[in-house]
């Protein structure tokens, strides 16, 4: 945690990390909200904003615990089989890639290399279509978003307020 005299002596970058535990191809921001202006607020960052993400995939399965307080006997997770054929990707759904590096939450992170775009599905090229295109949204289990904004005076800031729509869970920090 910065201290107040910190806050007061420089200029503050704050980075908003997201860690949603997805399990569905949505993700968007509240749109149901009168305009900031209205209350006063200001938007800093939303789902027309670039973002840099890491998709992490993983096979659909069912828990070993789960399988058995179902009456299964089960050793280890269950895939799911995924009805939906892919011709030109075949099981792409079992497609497993590796975490976000360790230290990807610290505000000093490096995530120079990590995919950008914008966030919203309506957008071409967005998180949302990459992250859930057709032929890996089963397959999506944690998908990593890290947005910037800068506060030139951190003392004026009286509160903050993220809204968000998602399915799964979800994780933030702010300023790592």
């Amino acid at each position: 945690m910065l201290s107040k005299a910190r806050f007061r002596s420089q200029r503050l970058t704050a980075r908003l990390l997201l860690l949603a535990f997805v399990s569905l191809p949505t993700i968007g921001f509240a749109e149901d909200q009168p305009p900031s202006h209205d209350r006063g607020l200001r938007t800093i960052l939303d789902e027309s904003s670039y973002w840099r993400f890491h998709v992490t995939m993983r096979k659909p399965t069912v828990p070993t615990a789960a399988l058995k307080a179902a009456g299964k006997e089960a050793t280890e997770p269950a895939v799911l089989p995924v009805k939906v054929p892919y011709r030109h990707y075949p099981r792409i759904e079992h497609m497993e890639t590796l975490p976000p590096p360790a230290g990807w939450l610290a505000s000093d992170f490096d995530d120079a290399d990590w995919p950008r775009a914008r966030a919203g599905a309506n957008w071409p090229g967005s998180v949302a279509q990459v992250a859930f295109a057709p032929a890996v949204r089963f397959s999506a289990g944690v998908l990593c978003l890290r947005g910037k904004f800068a506060v030139d005076d951190p003392t004026a800031v009286q509160n903050l307020t993220l809204s968000m729509r998602y399915r799964g869970g979800v994780v933030v920090y702010l300023n790592g």
